[in-house]
């Protein structure tokens, strides 16, 4: 099955041609606002959630509607690019806030896609597919952030010097392993769960307006 076969169906808003061309500017613009509306809402948009690797919630709208309009091949790791680039400018001008695992998510998250939707699996079953991507990018992030903590993780004091170091080191170093103990015993399943359900839902959207397109198209068409 040639490459357009596969990805073509996959548009949800517009017919879009794949091919080895060079991209429209219009493409290109799109993906672009994608990827930094992706950074935007990672950075900027707190869900008030509390809950770890929500930030999936966040990015894969905007990427998944990106794709939709332009289901090229590398499509998604053009909006993760975006996305970089775009987070990497806010907080130089110190603006959101991007820990190991926001970082993680807005970088895999672009080609977890390419690389699910362009895939059999995205041809017959674009909704699981995307939560799939989901999943599979929220592993990732899930495992940079667990790196981030454990570096964060100060070794507790031992309690053999004097009063002032005994409370420094001690104290904070036991209150970060409070902390780290807290976020492990709940972080395996939410990044898991939230990657799943992020995708799912817009998986299901999109699938929606697939429909919805493709009844407008029928409607449209002449009568044999």
């Amino acid at each position: 099955m040639s490459q357009s076969a596969i990805l073509t169906p996959v548009s949800r808003l517009r017919s879009v041609r794949v091919d080895a061309a060079a991209l429209p500017l219009w493409e290109v613009a799109v993906l672009g606002l994608a990827g930094g509306c992706a950074a935007f809402a990672v950075g900027l948009l707190d869900l008030h959630l509390r809950i770890p690797g929500h930030s999936i919630l966040q990015a894969v709208l905007p990427m998944a509607l990106g794709w939709a309009v332009v289901p090229r091949k590398l499509s998604g790791a053009g909006m993760s690019v975006s996305a970089a680039l775009t987070a990497g400018t806010l907080m130089k001008l110190g603006y959101g806030e991007f820990g190991a695992g926001a970082w993680t998510s807005l970088l895999a998250l672009g080609p977890a896609m390419d690389l699910l939707m362009g895939s059999a699996l995205g041809s017959r079953w674009p909704a699981l597919a995307i939560a799939v991507a989901g999943l599979a990018a929220n592993t990732l992030a899930f495992i940079a952030k667990a790196f981030e903590k454990l570096a964060q993780r100060p070794i507790p004091g031992s309690g053999m010097g004097g009063g002032r170091g005994m409370g420094n080191g001690g104290g904070r170093g036991l209150g970060r392993g409070r902390e780290w103990e807290e976020w492990i015993r709940v972080a395996p399943a939410s990044y898991l769960i939230c990657g799943l359900v992020a995708g799912l839902v817009c998986g299901v959207i999109l699938f929606r307006l697939r429909r919805q397109r493709s009844a407008a198209d029928a409607a449209g068409s002449p009568s044999p």
